[in-house]
């Protein structure tokens, strides 16, 4: 979100109840396993997936980055427009028309 953002938007982060939350879920530090998949090209995107998984670790949660060409990612975009396959579907997400960084998160225990 771009220009001016109201004060009441920004939320404050509390590690701790994060930490908490995971372990009211069953989940310890590193269990919890999230696949990130994003169109690489743009440093800015690029810049974007990597302070996401380290916003994460901080709590305990480990992000394997997935980046992937944009048109293939585009193709299979389109493909679930059409065909509403849930394969196509997989690590695949929408930001305002486009495949995203932010798309497909998977849990598993280790």
């Amino acid at each position: 979100m771009g220009g001016w953002t109201p004060p009441n938007l920004i939320a404050r982060q509390d590690l701790d109840k994060a930490r908490q939350l995971l372990a009211k879920a069953g989940y310890r530090p590193g269990q919890l396993e999230a696949k990130l998949t994003f169109s690489t090209g743009s440093p800015a995107t690029m810049t974007a997936v990597e302070v996401f998984q380290a916003s994460l670790q901080r709590i305990g949660v480990n992000v394997r980055l997935n980046g992937v060409e944009f048109a293939p990612a585009f193709q299979k975009l389109q493909r679930f427009a059409r065909t509403k396959n849930a394969a196509d579907a997989e690590d695949t997400m929408t930001l305002n028309g486009v495949p995203s960084c932010l798309t497909h998160m998977r849990t598993s225990l280790h």
